[in-house]
């Protein structure tokens, strides 16, 4: 009796290796290998029957701030949850998988581009929304790149590279979105590449400097109230490239950050510079990035800066978007603290075209709301835009913020 009591838990043993050797442990799902199987076989099923195979890889947005903010385990929690919902979501004969992270891929046996396109962005849909873990709601978005047999790729590698490519581009976009493989995003992303080495080159041999903006209050336009730095890169090879080129691949990046830094960097010396020519410069103005919010340590280090070139908190003014605040990262809000009782004056930046909570004007130390340019650009021409406007002023007024209209 004991034998066959052996013999039975080996053979279930076996099984247990065959299975994890194939699925994710964590959510169940079928794993890199199986999911390249599943590939071949639905080519080649392709292949017999005429037929299509659409690949969607999607990425989850922002996924590494809940680890980072709430920890790992709920992280896992989170990934079993959007595990379940995708395969909920998805009919029998498609394949969900998770190839690593917060990196799932389904296969789609479809009959063309039409019914793929409108599978995936169900799926976005459906994905996008709160998840409650733990007691806690967690809100989901995914970015997704599509890419279809035969004519995006003949094989897993091929097709798979076109799936991740589109992919990328929907996270370079925005994120929340779905994006179709096109065959000029494979020459974009190498472009983009060579300038995301070439930017982090300039981070090092004096590429990149600092313009100032001059604020100047409407009702005496003589007075000078302030300063926005502005960051330029005058390439060696290319010349100037615009802050709209280089700024979107810094932030998919790392470099975004270091960016940051270099302008924090810049801005203290130019003021200690001023300072010690005889000049009183006014208050600068500097944007940071959400992601630098996010990792912390934001307040702290700019302070070490300041104290070496000895500029005083009330020289400064750091901004933000209103995109930083729909993080819903206790990191944030404690940063943005820190920033205030350290003295360093705090605005919203671009102010009305993200996504607004007057709870958040009235619970932020905020001292400044800035007018997206579009809004004022639009004073005398458009109605929306002025009614916009008109209501930032008044909500402004009520909160006892300034405002600046950017030109």
């Amino acid at each position: 009796m004991a034998v066959f009591s052996d013999i039975s838990q080996i053979k279930e043993s076996q099984r247990k290796i065959e299975y994890l050797a194939s699925h994710d442990a964590l959510t169940g799902l079928p794993n890199r290998s199986l999911f390249r199987d599943r590939v071949q076989q639905a080519i080649a099923q392709a292949q017999n029957n005429g037929g299509h195979v659409a690949l969607l890889f999607l990425d989850l947005d922002h996924f590494k701030d809940v680890n980072d903010t709430l920890g790992h385990e709920m992280g896992d929690e989170l990934l079993v949850r959007v595990a379940g919902q995708l395969r909920e979501s998805v009919r029998e004969l498609d394949t969900v998988a998770r190839i690593g992270g917060d990196e799932f891929t389904i296969v789609l046996n479809v009959c063309d581009a039409e019914e793929a396109g409108f599978i995936a962005q169900r799926l976005i849909t459906r994905l996008a929304g709160t998840f409650k873990v733990r007691g806690r709601n967690l809100r989901v978005t995914a970015s997704a790149g599509l890419a279809l047999y035969p004519q995006d790729g003949e094989d897993v590698d091929s097709l798979s590279q076109a799936a991740d490519m589109a992919m990328y581009r929907a996270k370079e976009e925005g994120r929340n979105r779905l994006r179709l493989y096109k065959s000029e995003l494979h020459q974009q992303l190498l472009d983009d590449s060579a300038l995301e080495e070439a930017l982090r080159r300039a981070l090092s041999n004096g590429e990149l400097r600092l313009l100032y903006h001059p604020q100047f209050d409407a009702s005496d336009p003589k007075r000078l109230l302030g300063a926005e730095a502005l960051l330029r890169w005058d390439n060696r090879e290319k010349g100037p490239i615009s802050p709209e080129r280089f700024i979107p691949i810094a932030e998919r990046s790392d470099l975004i950050t270091e960016l940051g830094w270099q302008v924090q960097e810049l801005m203290c010396k130019d003021i200690h510079e001023w300072q010690s020519a005889g000049l009183k410069p006014p208050v600068i103005s500097f944007n940071v990035s959400p992601k630098t919010f996010r990792e912390g340590k934001f307040a702290s280090r700019l302070r070490e800066i300041m104290a070496r070139y000895g500029i005083s908190p009330g020289q400064l003014q750091v901004e933000f978007t209103e995109g930083t605040l729909t993080e819903h990262s206790d990191t944030v809000y404690q940063e943005i603290r820190e920033l205030h009782e350290g003295g360093i004056e705090l605005a919203i930046d671009d102010f009305g075209t993200g996504y607004s909570c007057l709870v958040n004007l009235k619970r932020l130390p905020l001292a400044e709301l800035k007018i997206d340019k579009t809004f004022v650009d639009g004073l005398g021409k458009n109605e929306h835009d002025e009614a916009i406007a008109r209501a930032t002023l008044s909500m402004a007024q009520a909160f006892g913020l300034r405002t600046v209209a950017e030109g």
